[in-house]
């Protein structure tokens, strides 16, 4: 064992010996134009436009509104921001262009998306991955979780690098170099990372052959690896099952469901052979009403009962109010007596006083009249 992985490990050394460590691409530099890691292994790069990466991962539970750049993969999403739009309509004179210039078949799905009516560049970019569609550029069984993603714009040094690992892995399994598969493992976790960073259709094929060999020979050692790209390509620890997904291009695995809160257990079927048998509960008995505490007071020395008894019938009695008068001052002339207080009879000893205001106005007297005919005269 310690000698097959030492020798693949040196030939893989020899073999790839001035070939860069390809990594995917960092999620949440896409999403957000940094990443959220200090130290992150993946790889970073000039982002022109900021997007949800989960969709383009095919990793989002919720429905997309441009369903044709669901799963395109984050290589994708960076060449189709990248493109110059002013060489597409053939009006670039830049001599160096920042910009990539896509190849001659890429031109008249471009043009089409471009001149169409479309509301930003999301739906430029819906249009043109549809137009590849249409025109049988790409197939859907690259788009992830099936395949690797789509590869747009080509690199011939990225191309090598991938083209190369894929060769050397299928050809050491298919030469069965190592006794143990295990021994491969780094050299093919090393090609899956290229794969997702530059996802070359030649390459594929080779690929999806030893990872199809791995998981005949060690079903373990493919689900362990699987689990580790799948980690490494969503940027941390991820449900999903990516290599499975490659193997069984055009299947779809179950989608982990949202585990549901019940209040209360669903019923067991009954019947059914291999059936749970049905869940018995036992029924709740309503609670008694709470009844008041006695008050040890109210019937101290049967006063509660002296309360409840009937009142004794009582003669009907005449009620005379006391007369009590009062007193007029003896400077009071008789003539005022009506703007005097006039003592009224009352119960007991308490005196109302009342006052009577005279009922008609006095008329005016002869002299009264006689004055004013006078000072009129």
């Amino acid at each position: 064992g310690q000698e097959d992985k030492w020798f693949v490990k040196h030939l893989s050394d020899l073999v790839l010996e001035g070939i860069a460590e390809l990594k995917p691409l960092c999620p949440y530099k896409i999403q957000y134009d940094k990443c959220k890691k200090r130290t992150c292994k993946l790889y970073h790069t000039e982002i022109p436009k900021t997007t949800n990466p989960w969709f383009l991962l095919n990793a989002e539970t919720k429905r997309s509104c441009w369903p044709a750049i669901v799963g395109i993969g984050l290589p994708a999403w960076i060449d189709l921001t990248s493109i110059c739009p002013d060489f597409v309509l053939g009006s670039c004179n830049r001599d160096v262009c920042k910009m990539k210039h896509p190849p001659e078949d890429l031109l008249p799905a471009l043009r089409r998306s471009l001149k169409s009516k479309a509301g930003g560049f999301t739906d430029t970019a819906q249009n043109f991955i549809g137009e590849l569609l249409k025109s049988n550029k790409v197939q859907r069984e690259q788009f992830m979780l099936e395949g690797f993603g789509l590869q747009l714009l080509h690199s011939e040094e990225l191309a090598k690098n991938v083209r190369l690992l894929a060769l050397l892995a299928e050809t050491l399994l298919e030469l069965q170099v190592a006794r143990d598969v295990n021994c491969c493992c780094p050299l093919l976790h090393r090609m899956c990372s290229a794969a997702y960073r530059y996802p070359d259709a030649l390459a594929v094929l080779s690929i999806r052959s030893s990872l199809r060999k791995l998981s005949e020979s060690n079903p373990a050692a493919f689900k362990k690896l699987s689990a580790i790209i799948s980690t490494e390509v969503h940027g941390e620890e991820s449900d999903r099952d990516l290599l499975w997904y490659v193997l069984n291009s055009g299947r779809r695995a179950p989608q982990p469901v949202a585990k549901k809160v019940l209040q209360r257990p669903q019923a067991q079927p009954v019947g059914r052979q291999g059936a749970p048998p049905p869940v018995h509960t036992v029924p709740t008995v309503p609670a008694a009403p709470r009844q008041p505490a006695p008050n040890k007071w109210a019937n101290q020395d049967g006063l509660l009962q002296k309360l409840r008894e009937p009142a004794p019938d009582r003669p009907a009695g005449v009620w005379r109010p006391k007369l009590q008068l009062r007193e007029l001052p003896p400077t009071a002339p008789a003539e005022d007596m009506s703007a005097q207080p006039l003592a009224v009879p009352v119960q007991g000893t308490a005196v109302v006083e009342a006052w009577e205001q005279p009922r008609m106005a006095t008329a005016p007297g002869p002299e009264a009249g006689t004055a004013g005919g006078g000072g009129g005269a």
